[in-house]
């Protein structure tokens, strides 16, 4: 979702160059009277300025004194506020949004720019109420029907926002972005063979598309059709080498079929790429593991240390970072990082397990069997509901989603 109003900003600054020399009124001070020679053209660019340097009170002086001195209009108010929100001053922003409307009720660009900030203040029902003030006949566009079905997202309201999403991109078919939203939406609400039809309509219009096969390929790990997946993800990167979202995930689709070779290789790759992404350590450090615990302990242990230093709230590194403690007899340490997991995510099942285990291991049979009848529980609750590893590709998805 992006802002709209690019042709309002050419219209307004062509006729604030009529009106660039205008005199201020007697006895006013700092308008753009103050300074004839400055031109509105460059007042808005001094303001983006103070805005890029977080000087936002300086930024809205300019604006006021624009506002004071030059015609009113809607296209003034909806170029004054767009340049706000562009900038994240989102707040700031809807008055002039708002002004713009009271001039003229229902402009389009004015409503779709204060729905799409009310929806970054993460307000949908303010976004919802302001994109209902548009007018009927200028409705049926795929950007409209994009930000109404991200609003009713974000609300909840399941129906309604299935219906707007998927009637963006039936109203504008070659907008990959469309088909990104709405299939993110249905593997949102798990529903992933949904997800895979819509992603794969899409590539039918963009076969090109890294982002589509990308997202194709999560749709179908999230229920482990795996030589399908590694085949979008391959073609990701065929069309788009630098795409590093895609080779993390050939990366992890590699180490769940057991292609341990291939795994260490694209996430080794990976890692060269990205080095500041913890998920590249973990899924290494795990292959490694599987690899040969003995030969690779060092740098399992070094790999799993780099994770949790630039994820320190990661609790599923510290589980296999206390396995790794309590392979080499060190009993206390692993105990102690299991805890340290459990109070990240008390409901993080692999840690009760081991954690049973290494009490177990210890002579603490009270404890341990706590831990395991935990673990029973949770894994009793956890068949009904999202399992964390659809979670986690489903995060990975929300990445490259142009919307957001």
């Amino acid at each position: 979702m992006n802002w709209l109003a690019n042709s309002a900003v050419c219209a307004v600054l062509i006729c604030l160059s009529a009106v660039s020399g205008r005199a201020a009124p007697q006895g006013q001070r700092g308008g753009l009277g103050a300074s004839p020679a400055v031109r509105p053209q460059e007042l808005f660019q001094r303001a983006e300025a103070h805005l890029q340097r977080g000087q936002k009170g300086a930024a809205l002086q300019i604006f006021q004194s624009l506002e004071r001195d030059l015609p009113k209009s809607s296209k003034l108010e909806l170029l004054i506020g767009t340049i706000l929100a562009r900038h994240e001053c989102y707040a700031e922003a809807q008055p002039f949004f708002a002004k713009a409307l009271a001039r003229e009720p229902g402009l389009y660009d004015a409503c779709y720019n204060a729905g799409l900030a009310y929806l970054r203040m993460d307000q949908p029902v303010k976004a919802v109420q302001v994109l209902g003030q548009v007018r009927p006949q200028d409705r049926e566009r795929g950007d409209y029907r994009n930000l109404l079905g991200n609003a009713y997202w974000k609300l909840g309201d399941v129906s309604k926002a299935a219906a707007e999403l998927q009637r963006a991109y039936l109203l504008e078919p070659d907008n990959e972005g469309y088909y990104l939203d709405a299939g993110s939406f249905f593997l949102e609400y798990y529903t992933p063979k949904a997800a895979t039809e819509i992603f794969q309509a899409g590539l039918a219009r963009a076969p090109d598309s890294a982002r589509l096969h990308f997202a194709a390929a999560i749709s179908l790990l999230v229920v482990e059709t795996w030589d399908k997946a590694t085949e979008h993800l391959q073609q990701a990167l065929a069309k788009e080498p630098g795409f590093l979202p895609a080779r993390f995930g050939l990366g992890y689709a590699y180490y769940n079929t057991g292609q341990n070779e291939k795994a260490v290789s694209t996430l080794r790759d990976y890692l060269r790429r990205s080095p500041r992404d913890h998920n590249g350590y973990y899924y290494l450090a795990l292959t490694l593991r599987r690899m040969g615990e003995e030969e690779n302990s060092t740098e399992v242990k070094q790999l799993l240390e780099r994770c949790l230093e630039l994820k320190p709230d990661f609790a599923p590194g510290y589980v296999q970072l206390a396995a790794v403690c309590n392979r080499q007899g060190d009993s206390q340490r692993a105990i102690d990082l299991l805890q340290h997991s459990l109070s990240l995510d008390p409901k993080h099942i692999p840690a009760h397990i081991l954690l049973a285990t290494v009490y177990r291991r210890v002579g603490n049979q009270e404890a341990a069997e706590r831990e395991g009848r935990i673990a029973r529980e949770l894994q009793d609750k956890e068949k009904a509901e999202d399992n964390p590893e659809r979670r986690q590709l489903k995060y990975v998805l929300q990445q490259v989603r142009p919307s957001e």
